[in-house]
């Protein structure tokens, strides 16, 4: 997120997300959905087949 420059209330507002749940989930204290996981690595241009290694590593 932070090599994209994109702030939380951006990324949130991209994926159709608000700002706090989108918070909540980066903070652990909420999970991600697979659609959140497939959203925000298609936003970020992140390849589908590497997203274990960013939300699961």
């Amino acid at each position: 997120m932070k090599e994209q420059r994109y702030t939380i209330k951006a990324l949130a507002s991209r994926i159709g997300m608000d700002r706090g749940s989108l918070s909540d989930k980066l903070n652990s204290k909420v999970d991600f959905t697979q659609k959140d996981m497939v959203n925000i690595a298609t936003v970020l241009g992140i390849n589908l087949e590497e997203i274990s290694h960013y939300f699961f590593e």
